[in-house]
């Protein structure tokens, strides 16, 4: 796969992971469903992403 291909993948998928509708289909099958105290867990780890995903989209602003 190249940079440019792994850049548009991860724009779609960003786009679907936001989409409230999609994240309610996904909730309701058991293999994506994440315990309730989830986020405290990957708190640390969904903060870092947070930032790459803020610092790669200012350079395509």
């Amino acid at each position: 796969m190249t940079q440019e291909t792994e850049k548009d993948l991860a724009k779609i998928i960003g786009r679907y992971a936001r989409d409230p509708v999609v994240a309610r289909q996904l909730q309701r099958l058991k293999v994506f469903t994440l315990p309730a105290d989830s986020t405290a867990v990957f708190q640390g780890l969904l903060e870092k992403l947070e930032q790459r995903e803020r610092a790669g989209s200012a350079g395509y602003a």
